[in-house]
């Protein structure tokens, strides 16, 4: 017997009325409103599934986290009115209630007659003597009374922040007073800080994106490691491979609408394609020489960094002085050297 995988979707607005569709080509006859269903096509998943036919039927762009699933699976041996699957067969169906924020002037019914919404009441008189349509309206009656509905959050929330709990777990290769590596973790918040009180000085670049741009920048070391720029240059060599590759990983495990902004952003920064992006990327390597003159400038030494390579990589980094940060450069350079901080060779 061939079995067919199906999935339908109760879909709700934020008054937790179920959106029906009306798949009669002439009368608009209330035995005819159905939920939205539709066979789960190869290599999708039913989210998947969902999202492309909320495209194709409604004409609703719309993302992972821009819905709350809950899911359940049953087997049905009968062919379902309106299937209209011919002989009886063995069907699977994935049964999903999708919380939106969809109301009925955000969609175009294109495949279909109609769409509206309907309250519970209103949907037990509809399509009576139909088995299965007021089988899932009892599901999701029971859902209703549950506590889920103030408890849910979708799983790519909880994946993203997990991801940035990982950030306190990446060390950098800068050794503080207490004779701990700082973290990437610390590293975004200090260069947030230090960012918040230079911002108020350039009034035109846009200043959620560089506190954005300062705490999420990293994010890829997750999967990439940290990148000690001036220690390890073959390991540099690899950096933009690994954290493009790392940034898909992201990609895939949080997959939303909201990290497509952070990836947007990541990519921006990685690339120096805005003024935002060249602000942080700078700020980020004046952030280390700020630790190491203040917290333990004795790896200086132990790295070999010489007055003459240091200067002579920052003065490449800052060849385009728009935001007149080198001068916080040679401040603290000027401190090393007060206080022999450089390694000498001998």
């Amino acid at each position: 017997m061939k079995i067919r995988e199906w999935a339908v979707w109760i879909i709700t607005n934020k008054k937790w009325q179920v959106l029906l569709q009306d798949r009669a080509s002439i009368s608009k006859s209330w035995e005819d409103w159905w939920f939205f269903w539709w066979w789960i096509e190869f290599m999708e998943d039913p989210q998947m599934a969902a999202i492309r036919e909320l495209k194709e039927e409604l004409n609703i762009d719309i993302w992972k986290d821009d819905m709350s699933f809950i899911w359940m699976s049953h087997w049905h041996t009968l062919a379902i009115k309106p299937f209209s699957l011919g002989k009886s067969r063995k069907i699977r169906v994935h049964f999903f209630i999708i919380h939106t924020s969809i109301e009925e002037g955000d969609f175009t019914v294109l495949e279909w007659d109609w769409a509206k919404y309907f309250t519970l009441e209103e949907m037990k008189s509809l399509n009576k003597g139909i088995t299965n349509f007021h089988e899932w309206i009892m599901f999701y009656e029971e859902y209703l009374l549950s506590s889920k509905i103030e408890n849910f959050l979708p799983n790519n929330y909880i994946n993203f922040i997990e991801i940035l709990d990982s950030m306190k777990n990446i060390d950098r290769h800068v050794l503080l007073k207490n004779w701990k590596q700082e973290n990437n973790a610390e590293h975004s918040y200090h260069l947030a800080s230090i960012a918040s009180i230079l911002l108020k000085n350039y009034l035109h670049l846009d200043h959620k994106k560089v506190i954005d741009m300062c705490l999420f920048h990293d994010i890829v070391e997750v999967y990439a490691w940290d990148t000690p720029f001036l220690i390890d240059p073959e390991w540099t060599q690899t950096k933009q491979n690994r954290e493009e590759t790392a940034l898909l990983q992201l990609e895939k495990i949080i997959w939303t609408k909201q990290f497509s902004y952070h990836k947007e952003m990541i990519t921006e920064f990685m690339k120096k394609q805005s003024p935002e992006a060249l602000f942080v990327y700078q700020l980020d390597k004046i952030q280390p020489i700020i630790q190491y003159v203040l917290e333990w400038w004795k790896w200086w030494k132990k790295w070999k960094y010489d007055k003459d390579t240091l200067q002579s990589t920052y003065k490449e980094i800052f060849s385009s002085d728009e935001f007149w940060l080198y001068s916080l450069v040679k401040h603290y350079f000027s401190i090393a050297e007060e206080n022999n901080m450089f390694y000498t060779k001998s």
